[in-house]
């Protein structure tokens, strides 16, 4: 199983933008690039649990996209990171660098990961996953009931 920082980068070099995980070093600021994108891991919390074992885990990536020629015509990060499974988050404006002259957009993705060591949720008790305003996951099961109760029926002793 690749990791999350393989996965990243494996979508990430197909846009031939240079990147790198973190910070993207350079011998000074004048040597960076007109364009470059670095990659974090935001967070990284599992979501459920089987069997005293992790099964689900929910990971947050953030690319930050920088270009001194502004923010447009910018590469297809949303393609690509697509593609490689992850869901689309919230955007936002980095401020402008006037340092390296470099305008900056912060993108995140979602990748859920199902533990390979851990059974895997059954097709009746599967969590769905829905991104909050917050931009924190917001998972619920919905577990199978057998039997029916009746609203009748009663726990308490007669009189």
């Amino acid at each position: 199983m690749s990791s999350i920082w393989e996965i990243t980068e494996s979508a990430l070099d197909g846009l031939g933008v240079a990147f790198g995980a973190n910070v993207y070093i350079s011998a000074s600021a004048a040597s960076l690039p007109n364009q470059y994108m670095v990659y974090t891991l935001i967070s990284s919390p599992p979501l459920q649990h089987a069997d005293n074992g992790e099964s689900l885990r929910y990971y947050r990536m953030q690319v930050s996209v920088y270009d001194r020629n502004g923010l447009t015509n910018l590469p297809d990060t949303d393609g690509v990171m697509v593609a490689a499974g992850f869901s689309r988050g919230p955007k936002r404006e980095l401020p402008y660098n006037p340092a390296t002259r470099h305008f900056g957009l912060a993108l995140e993705y979602v990748y859920l990961e199902e533990a390979a060591e851990a059974p895997g949720p059954s097709a009746s008790n599967s969590p769905s996953l829905s991104p909050s305003a917050s931009g924190s996951p917001s998972a619920s099961v919905s577990p199978s009931v057998s039997g029916s109760v009746s609203p009748s029926a009663s726990t308490s002793p007669s009189t």
